[in-house]
């Protein structure tokens, strides 16, 4: 499954076209489906409709956007620190020269 962008500002339709791709999707039951939300609200709301539609709610990794961003970029650069990021602004900032770092590298190998 790749990254797919839906934009509504009715939070009903979106919920249907995501538990529609759930339905749809063929998928490995051992797979992790990453989810990114913006909130703590967001994410229950979605693991009781997920329950609801499905019956059950597993194998689904419910992250925030700061998290799910480090956690890729800790993936793609192999960092095996840990880092924690609530209101710390060492580790914003370090995640933000991490961020540039990557828009440069990706932004030399165009050029080059």
């Amino acid at each position: 499954m790749g990254v797919e962008f839906v934009f509504s500002n009715d939070i009903n339709t979106l919920k249907e076209l995501f538990l529609d791709t759930l339905k749809t999707e063929p998928k490995d039951p051992f797979e992790e489906t990453i989810i990114i939300v913006p909130n703590i609200n967001v994410k229950k709301y979605l693991q009781l409709e997920i329950a609801k539609k499905f019956e059950i709610s597993a194998n689904f990794n419910i992250l925030y956007l700061e998290k799910s961003l480090f956690s890729l970029l800790k993936k793609l650069y192999s960092i095996n620190n840990k880092y924690i990021f609530l209101n710390d602004s060492d580790n914003i900032v370090y995640l933000q020269l991490m961020i540039i770092k990557i828009f440069l590298e990706i932004i030399n190998n165009e050029i080059t």
